[in-house]
């Protein structure tokens, strides 16, 4: 119960927010606190798409990258795949490599 009295008190003691703030990301608020936070919001609404678009955009090279990579595997496992495939036959290993038909 002293518990939530202190709680009471330290809310009386901060008081109603002032309007200190008069810009958000260098750009002048208005002096109306409704219109204020409108602003506010708009701006922060307005950095959050930036964000999430940067985001998207660095998701897509990952992606591309990643293709690149997976083709190169493939191309490098094809090639291995074909040179077991002709063990046997070292001559024509190694032509497979060059034309890649056994």
């Amino acid at each position: 119960m002293a518990r939530t009295a202190q709680k009471n008190s330290v809310k009386g003691i901060r008081g109603p927010k002032k309007a200190g703030q008069s810009s958000y990301n260098g750009v002048a608020l208005p002096t109306d606190m409704a219109e204020r936070r409108r602003m506010r919001n708009k701006l922060s609404a307005k950095v959050h798409r930036e964000k999430k678009k940067d985001v998207l955009e660095s998701a897509k090279q990952e992606v591309v990258a990643y293709d690149k990579e997976l083709n190169h595997l493939k191309s490098e496992l094809i090639e291995v795949s074909l040179i077991c495939a002709c063990v046997g036959c070292p001559d024509k290993a190694i032509a497979m490599t060059q034309d890649a038909s056994c």
